[in-house]
């Protein structure tokens, strides 16, 4: 067994490799810094559900693309989709659902972006006043389903004895 002799870089050589790994430093330190000052952190309020989201976005358009929230033209989407994005935003956005409502048997498809059945039937002027506080076929704080739901409004009878 012989002695094996430690190799060691000269310093001609180690000067190329000391200016690449200085370089690969001082990039991945600027590149986390900027990233850190563009990240923001974002609550959307998605039909009364609430996501938190970190985001490089600019926009709000962009942060609810991050999200994976599609938007159509009839949803309600506060600040507007074009607005400039800021730590800490809040960002409500009310879908567009279709609804049947049936008021003393006869079916009415309502198109609404209202979250709760109460929401709803305040909205609508084809209930009157005094039934919206009446016989509702699910709770006035039922959340209304994306995919639309059926809501039966009845109204009492009066009969004279």
């Amino acid at each position: 067994m012989g002695l094996r002799q430690k190799t060691r870089l000269t310093s001609a050589q180690s000067m190329p490799v000391r200016i690449a790994a200085g370089g690969m430093v001082a990039t991945l330190v600027v590149g986390g810094g900027a990233v850190a000052a563009f990240k923001k952190d974002v609550v959307i309020d998605l039909n009364g559900e609430q996501l938190t989201l970190a985001t490089l976005s600019n926009s709000v358009e962009g942060a609810l693309r991050d999200a994976g929230i599609e938007i159509d033209s009839q949803d309600i989407v506060s600040p507007a989709p074009s607005e400039s994005l800021t730590d800490n935003a809040q960002i409500t956005v009310r879908t567009m659902k279709q609804v049947s409502v049936v008021v003393d048997g006869k079916k009415e498809t309502v198109s609404t972006n209202a979250t709760t059945v109460g929401e709803l039937v305040e909205q609508m002027d084809s209930v009157p006043a005094a039934l919206k506080a009446l016989g509702l076929s699910s709770p006035a704080e039922a959340r209304l389903s994306d995919e639309g739901m059926n809501i039966d409004v009845v109204t009492p009878d009066r009969k004279s004895v």
